[in-house]
């Protein structure tokens, strides 16, 4: 096991791949939380304009 373990952080190619899909990953969920936070803000904002609608037919 450990000379596994030393095999697989020895080889440059090994970190290389390993460090781009960890890179990846983190700018995926990075892009699912913003478009998230983006759509709750829009949904806010529609709200908020539905709701001042509403007050201007009473």
């Amino acid at each position: 096991m450990t000379v596994l373990l030393a095999f697989l952080l020895s080889n440059p190619t090994i970190l290389a791949v390993g460090a781009g899909m960890i890179g990846a990953a983190g700018a995926w969920m990075h892009g699912r939380l913003t478009g998230a936070k983006a759509e709750r803000l829009n949904q806010i904002a529609t709200g908020a304009k539905t709701t001042t609608e509403e007050r201007a037919d009473r």
